[in-house]
């Protein structure tokens, strides 16, 4: 599962769902900002796309297959992706937060 590097909490996967590049992923219990790697979305875009080819032949409803990838791609991503520490990301300390 996704954990942030500086406290070590279970990533939330529905904020990892709104996870954007550009801002990243803010921890909200220490508050200290990750990323995914450079090729974070490889394994969640080849599943995407795995399923809704594959699927596609067993069943042509596509519209159902998106969704299904959808789902798969959002598990691979919350399952086996690693947030990293980001320069200036750093947590708060109890006394800069007062």
């Amino acid at each position: 599962m996704a954990r942030c590097p500086y406290c070590h909490t279970v990533a939330n996967p529905l904020r990892l769902l709104l996870y954007s590049g550009a801002m990243g992923y803010c921890c909200k219990k220490c508050t200290g900002c990750s990323r995914l790697p450079r090729w974070g979305f490889l394994p969640m875009a080849a599943t995407l796309i795995a399923v809704v080819v594959l699927g596609d032949f067993i069943v042509p409803i596509r519209v159902l297959w998106v969704g299904v990838g959808a789902v798969a791609a959002w598990l691979v991503m919350w399952l086996l992706l690693r947030l990293h520490p980001v320069k200036g990301g750093e947590p708060e300390t109890p006394q800069e937060r007062t």
